[in-house]
């Protein structure tokens, strides 16, 4: 309430108008953001007007990502059917879908017909790129339902299984594969491990990806055996993106240092720089094992990253840890 004051809709759309005239427009219009969130969470009926918004905007304006992510992190009820309205409306628009798809899965409390939406996005197109974002959606959903509605996430993850089990289309296996690391059931990691020993990197990366979520001393063994043992170096990159999002243990700290330490390809090991920063403030060894690879690694690259962390340097941190896709 305090950063929207007492400014309405309608000052807030003609701010938005000249900041999308601005010389700088993604940073003009990234300032709006609370404001505009401000006003959702206080006036829910606001959501339908910005969905209406969403339906006519051209996705190449400021606007449309603005709105999709302003309704997605809100995620109230009226918000959620703000994006299905903008889905239902533009259902064959793929660049539109790909702002609207993933906003509607972050809701971090799904209604049913939010979940029903994306059903019927993913039986009723034949885009592949729309299917797959939009069971991918489908995943998060289930795991942000899975302590409050246990039996709604365990539908749908039953049917993401039963799709894994039916297809031999191996691109159709490893979506199936991401989707499932999105939902976190640890009652689909009978399926997913045989593919953590698959000949095809592809499903083997997927599985290792889809590991992340699943709770349990045993996943953390898995991922750090990948971490020290796999030839391939996307499998130990997907190892570590799986250790990013886990609570760090000495365990995993160890092995996520050995990496960072020893790995032959220069990109894990600032993968791992980046997760031991990461971890630092619930484990603050992790800052000194940093500074022993910063004195031991022969890397520039490496060094760059780390001095970046301990030094603060926020933009030689971002160009430090990109890598080819």
């Amino acid at each position: 309430e305090q950063e929207l004051g007492s400014i309405a809709l309608a000052d807030l759309l003609a701010q938005l108008a000249e900041a999308e005239r601005s010389i700088n427009p993604e940073e003009q219009v990234a300032e709006l953001y609370l404001k505009f969130k401000a006003l959702c969470f206080l006036d829910p009926a606001s959501a339908h007007d910005l969905g209406a918004l969403l339906i006519q905007a051209s996705v190449e304006a400021p606007r449309a990502g603005l709105f999709a992510s302003v309704l997605g992190t809100v995620g109230h009820s009226d918000a959620q059917r703000a994006l299905i309205a903008a889905i239902n409306a533009r259902a064959d628009d793929w660049e539109a879908l790909a702002l609207l798809i993933p906003a509607l899965g972050d809701a971090a409390t799904p209604a049913p017909e939010a979940v029903a939406a994306l059903e019927h996005l993913i039986g009723g197109t034949q885009d592949e790129r729309i299917r797959s974002t939009a069971q991918l959606a489908l995943g998060n959903m289930a795991r942000s339902v899975a302590r409050s509605s246990p039996e709604r996430a365990s539908r749908i993850v039953s049917a993401v299984l039963d799709d894994l089990g039916r297809t031999n289309d191996e691109p159709t296996k490893r979506t199936l594969l991401l989707v499932l690391g999105n939902c976190g059931a640890t009652e689909a990691l009978p399926e997913i491990r045989p593919y953590l020993e698959s000949d095809a990197l592809d499903l083997r990366s997927a599985a290792f990806a889809a590991l992340r979520f699943v709770d349990g001393p045993q996943i953390d063994a898995l991922l750090i055996g990948a971490l020290a043992e796999d030839p391939a170096e996307s499998v130990r990159l997907e190892a570590l993106d799986a250790f990013a999002v886990r609570a760090p243990t000495p365990t995993t700290l160890a092995a996520i240092a050995h990496a960072g330490r020893a790995d032959s390809a220069v990109n894990v090991r600032i993968k791992a720089v980046e997760v031991l920063w990461d971890a630092h403030p619930s484990r603050p060894e992790a800052a000194q094992i940093l500074k022993s690879i910063l004195e031991q690694d022969q890397s520039t690259d490496v060094k760059r990253a780390v001095r970046a962390r301990l030094e603060g340097d926020a933009e030689s941190a971002s160009a430090a840890t990109s890598r080819p896709a």
